[in-house]
């Protein structure tokens, strides 16, 4: 019975330790590998053989990236062989060509440091953000490669492989408050590179204290002392001139923030880096729901209440310099009272306002508020049977309203639909390429983000869970462009706000 005993824990022993890391996406040779129920030292982990272990190679490459873009790779670190005094490290690199005779030809894209969990079955994923060398690659290898820096253990590999694509330009600049993590009080308002990468402007806001700051334009980031400003931005509270490249926000001081609602209009000059007061605004709501630009002055939409839950939407023509003409009010009601997002069309001079049922859980139940120039409003129930709505854009060329939906709630059926406004019809434009890949969510929608034809608009992977930023076709649904944008290891930062110049 001992004996027993003892083989059977020897042979568990080994099978245990025998695994390391595992890539996750994009496709590991040999069919893939799914983390959801893998244990500690899975043998498709287990690749000690240099430069990519032995499973096959298959007949194609099986992903695609987009050369000169963030791209986060998905591994598995499947055991853990922390060295204390001298760890080791975890790297992605590629070669070009896809049956390689060693390491010579790997050009490592980034290299993270081993961590001591303690438990060496620890099972950790990474998603680490590399930028895809700008070449067309039609078979190149992806590797991902855990060197412990221990002499009883070897180096663990495993590969993919991919075809790296040129992508169509980003013709347009993108903006958007990224903060350095998910639970930080600061966030920067910041430059999304075609690239992934992200730059910081002279504008950091806090997230819960709210407060401002502005640092010289001819020094970097890391090297500023700020400047106290002493006031807050409201979310989503954003117009921009993409003409003369400045955009405006409504805010106010800090010792407002939860007792007023802001009202002041706030300008930054993007290629002046300047910031400043406007003036405060007229208010004749609660608050302050959208700012958008009307191409001869801006657009302002508060909510107003006027009963024991009862509210109505006013519609204001804002001058530049900040004076507020109310041009209108919707129905009044007590139930479509959740604000999802607004847009105004110059060729008819309608303001559209989407706003949702706070009782509607699931179905997402939304009507569509139609305000004209001269101060008519009406509103209609917009289709939902096939589709859940939560932003709208407007085509300045045409009229025509398009909406980016994930499909019914809890499916993912990305789409490109059209809103009649008279009638609150919703017709289906183009499946969107690839959107199965993508988390069904309603968040992602880009302000002042569709342009000829073109629409910006931000998704999250669902198996890497990074933010990816993409140009549509509307007509064709095809992502012309996209990359993943570089918020550090896992994800960690966060990001709000996503404006288009």
């Amino acid at each position: 019975m001992k004996l027993l005993f003892t083989v059977t824990f020897l042979l568990l022993n080994f099978h245990l330790f025998n695994a390391h890391i595992c890539l996750i996406w994009p496709q590991q040779r040999g069919g893939g590998w799914d983390p959801s129920g893998a244990m500690p030292g899975d043998d498709l982990c287990f690749e000690p053989t240099a430069p990519c272990g032995k499973k096959a190679i298959p007949s194609a490459p099986t992903d695609i990236l987009y050369a000169g873009t963030t791209v986060y790779i998905n591994f598995q670190q499947n055991l853990n062989h922390y060295n204390p005094g001298w760890p080791g490290y975890l790297d992605v690199s590629y070669a070009v060509g896809s049956s390689l005779p060693n390491d010579d030809p790997f050009v490592v894209l980034d290299r993270i440091p081993d961590y001591w969990s303690h438990a060496q079955s620890s099972q950790t994923n990474f998603s680490v953000p590399v930028l895809i060398p700008a070449v067309q690659c039609d078979w190149c290898t992806l590797r991902v490669r855990y060197h412990p820096n221990k002499p009883t253990e070897p180096i663990f590999h495993n590969c993919g492989d991919v075809k790296f694509v040129l992508p169509k330009a980003l013709d347009r600049k993108l903006y958007g408050l990224v903060a350095p993590s998910k639970t930080s009080n600061n966030a920067v308002l910041s430059e999304i590179l075609s690239t992934g990468g992200v730059v910081p402007t002279p504008i950091s806001v806090s997230l819960l204290k709210r407060d401002m700051r502005i640092f010289p334009k001819d020094k970097p980031a890391t090297e500023v002392i700020f400047q106290d400003l002493n006031v807050y931005l409201g979310n989503g509270l954003v117009a921009v001139d993409s003409k003369s490249q400045v955009v405006y926000f409504v805010g106010d001081l800090i010792q407002n923030f939860g007792i007023e609602s802001p009202k002041t209009l706030y300008k930054y000059d993007i290629q002046q880096a300047t910031f400043g007061v406007v003036t405060d605004l007229k208010t004749s709501g609660l608050q302050w729901n959208a700012l958008i630009n009307a191409g001869n002055n801006l657009v302002g939409i508060q909510q107003k209440q006027v009963g024991p839950y009862l509210f109505e939407y006013t519609v204001s023509n804002v001058s530049y310099s900040g004076e507020v003409v109310d041009i209108a009010s919707t129905a009044q009601n007590d139930t479509f009272v959740n604000f999802f997002w607004a847009d105004f069309d110059p060729l008819s001079g309608n303001t559209y306002i989407l706003a949702g049922d706070e009782n509607s859980l699931y179905q997402l139940n939304v009507v569509l508020y139609v305000v004209d120039k001269t101060g008519k409003s009406s509103v209609v129930w917009v289709d939902n049977t096939k589709y859940t709505l939560s932003n709208i854009f407007v085509d300045r060329t045409t009229g025509i309203i398009y909406s980016v939906s994930p499909g019914l709630f809890g499916m993912n059926n990305w789409s490109i639909v059209t809103i009649d406004p008279k009638t609150g019809g919703v017709s289906f434009v183009s499946k969107i390429a690839g959107g199965e890949r993508f988390k069904s969510e309603y968040k992602g929608g880009v302000y002042n983000g569709l342009q000829n034809g073109k629409l910006t608009y931000s998704f999250t992977w669902y198996k890497t869970g990074a933010s990816l930023l993409t140009l549509i076709d509307i007509q064709t649904g095809q992502v012309q462009f996209q990359t993943d944008i570089n918020l550090g290891i896992n994800s960690q930062q966060n990001l709000n706000m996503i404006f288009a110049l």
